[in-house]
């Protein structure tokens, strides 16, 4: 890549990230990168990968080799409702709860009594857009399956059909959504 490319990049990618934090100034985001410990260059998107494999914080030095053999100091051993980290100083239990469906009203707010409960937790959430065809196809077909099982919720398929309408007219859009909490 040229170098004139290169800049242009850097700085739309500059501008790119202070507009996102910028838009997120209530939560005060703090940029992830390379900074200096002593002597030794760290990671802090290293380390915050690290937390989320092995349950804790640590210090990351940039590695010289694979992530993979970098990140993980944890032995994670999952049983049928558990999780026990096996750390160099420590062993800790723990569970994962992951939310298939959600109940209905979802409300904002719904998950904030975790952030006083009594025992450290890790919270992550994603979400993915679906394209708008992709959306009306979902709903198409789940009201098909509802019509072909002679299934009788007259006002689920009038909440699908509603939902079409919206969806077709950019009133929302879909998504898939990851939650877990450990």
């Amino acid at each position: 890549m040229p170098e004139r490319e290169l800049r242009d990049a850097l700085e739309a990618c500059a501008k790119l990230g202070q507009m996102v934090r910028a838009s997120l100034t209530r939560y005060e985001p703090e940029a992830l990168g390379a900074y200096r410990y002593g002597d030794t260059w760290c990671s802090s998107l290293l380390e915050y990968l690290a937390l989320l494999i092995n349950g804790e914080w640590r210090r990351v030095p940039l590695p010289a080799g694979p992530l993979n053999e970098a990140l993980a100091t944890t032995r994670l051993l999952f049983g049928a409702e558990t999780i026990e980290y096996r750390l160099p100083e420590a062993t800790r239990a723990g569970a994962m709860l992951g939310i298939k469906e959600y109940p209905t009203p979802s409300v904002v707010g719904m998950y904030n009594r975790l952030l006083s409960a009594p025992f450290p937790l890790l919270l992550t959430q994603s979400f993915s857009f679906l394209s708008r065809a992709a959306g009306q196809a979902l709903l198409q077909r789940q009201f098909h399956r509802m019509a072909n099982a002679g299934d009788f919720a007259v006002s689920q398929a009038l909440e699908l059909k509603e939902a079409l309408d919206g969806l077709s007219s950019n009133e929302f859009a879909m998504g898939d959504h990851h939650f877990s909490l450990q």
